[in-house]
């Protein structure tokens, strides 16, 4: 991933973009941040099934992490890939994967496990189709980021697919960034400075690649 613009006016200032490596199985992404200014950053996007290292490892700018998913998984790995992003002098964040169950469940779940990293890490909602019997509706969106602003006074990022944006409520995206998934093809890429079809949909943050290969990282 990538990163750019890194002084968007809803979020907390992230130091540094990720990005992420192929053989780790992390996705690469671009964000678009800023207002006035704007800068690259290489952001990788880390789930569980990565090592818990790997963030010490890849030579990014920033990680995302995994944490929650519905309303009992735990990302067995996230304190670690967390806590090596911020000890190597990475931004971080943390994201919820969506199942579309009890809104407050989900909140309760995310939280209850990353309310200890709010202030030090952007927050996120990650909102797909695989597994989501909410998907479509996106009032449970504005739910859940308004319950996760209520109880921490931090708006998320929304993470999507560019052909479901329209599935973010307008009031949600004044308030929350917008991550944007869109690839131009599923061919393994490194960092790119231009990331193909990046801030069509006003997005803040692009992912343009699922597989790659980055430094610290073997294929």
């Amino acid at each position: 991933m990538k990163i750019y613009n890194k002084n968007h006016p809803k979020h907390k200032k992230i130091p540094r973009p990720m990005r992420l490596p192929l053989a780790a199985a992390a996705t690469i992404l671009c964000v678009a941040i800023a207002p006035i200014a704007s800068a690259n950053m290489n952001v990788i996007d880390v789930s569980g099934w990565q090592s818990a290292d790997v963030t010490r490892v890849v030579d990014a700018d920033a990680a995302i992490v995994k944490i929650t998913e519905g309303g009992g998984y735990v990302n067995p790995s996230w304190r670690s890939q967390t806590d090596w992003a911020r000890q190597t002098g990475k931004a971080c964040g943390g994201y919820h994967y969506a199942d579309g169950g009890n809104v407050t469940a989900e909140v309760n779940h995310y939280l209850n496990q990353f309310n200890g990293y709010v202030g030090q890490c952007v927050l996120a909602l990650d909102w797909e189709s695989n597994g989501n019997a909410a998907w479509g509706n996106g009032d449970w969106v504005r739910q859940w980021v308004n319950q996760v602003y209520s109880r921490t006074k931090v708006w998320p990022i929304v993470y999507v697919q560019d052909s479901a944006v329209y599935q973010i409520p307008s009031d949600v995206r004044a308030h929350c960034m917008l991550w944007k998934a869109q690839y131009a093809s599923m061919n393994a890429t490194g960092w790119q400075s231009t990331p193909w079809n990046a801030g069509s949909k006003g997005e803040g943050m692009v992912q343009y690649a699922s597989t790659g290969y980055l430094n610290g990282v073997g294929p």
